[in-house]
Order: structure tokens, then sequence, then C-alpha cells
């Protein structure tokens, strides 16, 4: 999000949405919808058109509608770029006009997709989600499709055949986590990034105590010396390949934080003249094995000032078809199927020939009981400051787990194969 939006998003008046021309248009029917609408249960009035076979509703109306419950929703609208603007969780002003009565049974609507962003957090922020929906313009209304409307603003909509009603339940439970920025920080928050600033001065040190023990109290306390070896030895090489010999003092630092639902995201930045060095830690408030070190380097430049407070959007992370390729990956290995295997490993966009592959992850099942055709998973999808990734936790039920963390950055592929004791098994 450029900065000339975000300044006008804090100099929008929360007004009725004004009529738009919208391009690549197309002009069709409207009819007068002759459903029920109930929400959680219960009765409501509010007027809507079916086109196509698809219900439309203004959305200051389920503004309005949806005032009362915890997915209540502010509007506003952003003329210059023609865009909706939605802030969840914040209560809207009933204006003039709505829930306004249809008079006549037909009417004209011009049909378009348009942008929406969306605000998740119920006290600002300068995260926006972006997002399309289907929308028409009835009569200069502003009207949007009831289900992608519903998805806007996390709410369930079902039809019932039989009644011919159509039922919104509020109190759905959206699973997407969404992260919002602060820079004020608890004591417990300072530890961390403490902690974060302690284990990168080890890493210039080579102080093996500082830097295991960073990795089994913040990311997993089973790691073994091998395990905390091979994940030293990534960063370090990372390092290397970029032109970076040394790490040395002499940075300015730079920490903000990313608020989950599930825990919370450190963002560490070391700044030099020439280069940046930045840890991206995950810390879950769930499950202590779910916590996640990802480091980013760029040389050539640093970070200017305030770059870690700049805004930006939030897109939706729809690598499924290429993510189905972690599982298959697993799957074909450990039936040794390796050729399959390999296609899966090409899939995910990562180099190297089969026999590189076939090594690679042998080395990682020496000694371990791992790599079996029958397991239980836990998945879990990271969304970053620098980072788009997700982590698969296979379980055996054995003494040992693997886990695969899978990043997509900068159209840049990484998968981390990590094996770890099995924290379910008790000795």
């Amino acid at each position: 999000m450029n900065k000339k939006f975000s300044l006008l998003l804090a100099i929008l008046m929360l007004v009725a949405l004004t009529p738009i021309t919208f391009a690549e248009s197309e002009t069709v029917v409207a009819k007068k919808a002759n459903q029920k609408l109930t929400l959680d249960g219960k009765d409501v009035e509010a007027p809507f058109y079916n086109i196509n076979g698809s219900n439309y509703i203004k959305l200051r109306d389920l503004a309005v509608i949806l005032n009362e419950t915890e997915k209540k929703f502010n509007i506003s609208y952003d003329n210059e770029n023609k865009t909706f603007i939605i802030e969840r969780y914040r209560p809207y002003e009933k204006i003039k006009g709505d829930l306004e009565e249809i008079k006549s049974e037909k009417a004209k609507a011009m049909l378009s997709t348009k942008t929406v962003y969306i605000n998740h957090n119920p006290k600002g922020s300068d995260i926006y989600e972006k997002r399309d929906a289907k929308t028409a313009l009835i009569n200069g209304n502003n009207y949007l499709q009831l289900r992608d409307l519903g998805e806007l603003v996390g709410i369930h909509v079902d039809y019932d055949k039989e009644t011919r009603t159509i039922k919104l339940v509020s109190d759905y439970k959206d699973e997407t986590h969404y992260g919002f920025i602060s820079k004020t920080f608890t004591e417990e928050d300072e530890k961390v990034f403490n902690a974060i600033e302690n284990f990168y001065n080890s890493l210039g040190k080579n102080d093996k105590d500082g830097i295991y023990g960073f990795f089994r109290e913040y990311i997993h306390p089973d790691f073994s010396d091998e395990g905390c070896a091979n994940f030293e030895k990534q960063i370090r090489d990372i390092l290397k390949n970029g032109g970076i010999k040394e790490i040395k003092d002499g940075y300015k630092i730079e920490k903000v934080i990313e608020n989950y639902d599930d825990g919370k995201g450190y963002m560490t930045a070391f700044n030099f003249n020439d280069h940046y060095v930045a840890f991206d830690y995950f810390k879950s408030n769930i499950d202590k094995t779910e916590n996640q070190l990802r480091f980013v380097m760029n040389t050539g430049h640093d970070f200017t000032d305030g770059s870690l407070d700049s805004s930006y959007f939030v897109t939706e992370f729809d690598t499924g078809i290429r993510l189905a390729n972690v599982f298959s990956l697993h799957d074909n290995f450990a039936n040794k199927n390796y050729d399959d295997a390999y296609k899966n490993y090409q899939n995910l966009g990562l180099s190297g020939s089969k026999e590189e592959m076939i090594q690679f992850l042998n080395d990682k099942a020496k000694g371990r009981d791992i790599f079996h055709p029958k397991y239980t998973y836990r998945m879990a999808e990271r969304r970053t400051f620098l980072t788009r990734g997700v982590t698969y936790t296979f379980d055996y039920g054995t003494d040992d787990q693997i886990i695969f963390v899978y990043d997509i950055t900068n159209n840049v592929s990484v998968l981390q194969v990590i094996p770890v004791k099995n924290p379910r098994i008790k000795k």
C-alpha cells in the first residue's frame, strides 16, 4: 500500500457509497428478490435483488443488519482509487436510504468486479487485505453479491430450498489468521527481541552455547546438537552466498511486531550501510513446537528508516496445487518411488538432481524412525513480513517426527527438512 493511499485512508469520511462507473461492465436485468432472510435464526427485513440466480445486497444494508453482532463492520469509499474499504469489527452509523424498500419489481443493473480493501483489526491498522468482489450498480446504489460479501466480512451464507430462506450466521469462525503491526512492546516482547539480538551476536562470536541455546529455547526444545548445527550452517551458507563474509557490529536495529490470533511475529532488522540482515521469528501462543525462525538478508542496500512501518497488503496465499507436491514428495520418497518424488521436488521449484534430492533426504533420515507411508500431520500457514510459507509436521507415532518448511519468497522456493524428537512420545 503506497503512502498516498495510506494518507487518503486517514482522512476518509464515513459517508454513503457514491455511484461509480465500472469499466468493462455488463448491463442486465435485476429482479426484486422474494426469499426470506434470517440472521442467526431470526427474521430480518432487508431489500435485495436477484441477478442471474445470485443475490445482491447493498453493502450499507448488510452493515446495518450486522451492527449489533460481533461481525459488525464500517464502510468507506476511496473515490480516487475507486475501491470499497471495509473496516471489520467497528460499528456502522446508519444513514438516510439504508434498508430502503425496493419499489419496482425490476431494474437495470450494471455488473462488474471491483476491488475491496479489508481492515481486519478492530483497533485500526495499516494492513489491508486486497480482495475482488462481484458488484452491481442499481439505481445509483452499489450492491455486492451476498456470498462474496459474506466471505469478506466473515459470516456464513446458506440457503434452505424448502422454506426459500437465506440464512446468515454471524458466529461463523473464520480460520484465516490476520496480522496487525505494532511498535509498542511489552516487557516479554523486549525479552524476545533481546534474545534475537544476542543470537545474532552469538553467530558473530561463534558462541555455540548462545546459538544452540536460542534454538532450543525459542524454536524447538528437542533440537539435537546435529539439528542445531544444520540450522546454523543454513544461516551461514546464506550469508556466505550473499557475499557477507562476517557478522559484525556497527548495526542500527529496527524492530516491529505482527500480532496474530495464534501468536506474534517478531521482525528484527540489523541495518548496515551496504546490506541488512533480518530475522523473522514467529512465536506461537498455542503450541511451542510451532515456533519458527526465518532468516532474510540482502546486499547492496540497507533498510531505510521506518521501512518496517511501511504499509503493505496481506494477499491471499493461493498455491494449493504446488503445495500438494509437499505431501506427494514425502509419500513417494517413503515408498521409494524416487522418480515420482523427484517430479514433486521439481514442481516445488527446487533445484538439484534426483541423486542430490535422494542424498539430501536420506541424510535427514539417518538414525531416525521417519519417512513412513502412514502418518498424521499438522499444517500451519505463516504469512509474515517478508515470507509466505507453510509448515508440515509429519507424526508417525514413533520417537521421531519430520518437519517440512516450504517457503515461497520473491518467487524463490526453499524447502527445509528438520528432524525432531516427537514431543508426544514419553520415555
